[in-house]
């Protein structure tokens, strides 16, 4: 029937604890605060984090945390694969206009960048160097498994 093809039958909302990662692994920042949250209907997923660094470490990698799912190959001339907004971050010690994370296809995580002000683009991946040792954001991210 018409109503069974439109069934809602995958809904899913749970919380998870991010991973502060660098290049990948896992980083050794330390934190005060990794809360996650989301929502998974069907194979759309909204996470929300919440991170808080106490002391930034020793990595120099790129600065990335993990996601409570692996995301989508969804779009085919692209790896970035969703979108974040990211609101009351603070502690990035590199000089920046903008910041931006993005989910990568096969990945569980985000990887931030930043735009200087002498570019137009977001180009430069935000390493952990990048960070003081109070980091602190929240992140709202919508993508596809």
């Amino acid at each position: 029937t018409y109503a069974a093809a439109n069934t809602l039958d995958d809904y899913e909302e749970g919380t998870w604890t991010p991973v502060l990662t660098s290049a990948g692994s896992a980083s050794d920042q330390t934190t005060s605060h990794a809360d996650g949250s989301y929502t998974k209907v069907g194979r759309l997923v909204t996470a929300v984090i919440r991170w808080r660094t106490t002391s930034n470490g020793t990595d120099t990698g790129q600065f990335g945390i993990t996601l409570p799912f692996v995301v989508g190959n969804n779009l085919s001339t692209t790896g970035l694969e969703g979108a974040a907004s990211l609101a009351n971050v603070s502690g990035v010690s590199v000089a920046h206009s903008d910041l931006s994370a993005t989910p990568i296809d096969g990945q569980n995580q985000i990887w931030f960048y930043y735009k200087s002000s002498s570019t137009s683009t977001l180009v430069s991946q935000l390493l952990c160097s990048h960070t003081t040792n109070i980091f602190d954001g929240r992140a709202t991210i919508t993508y596809m498994t």
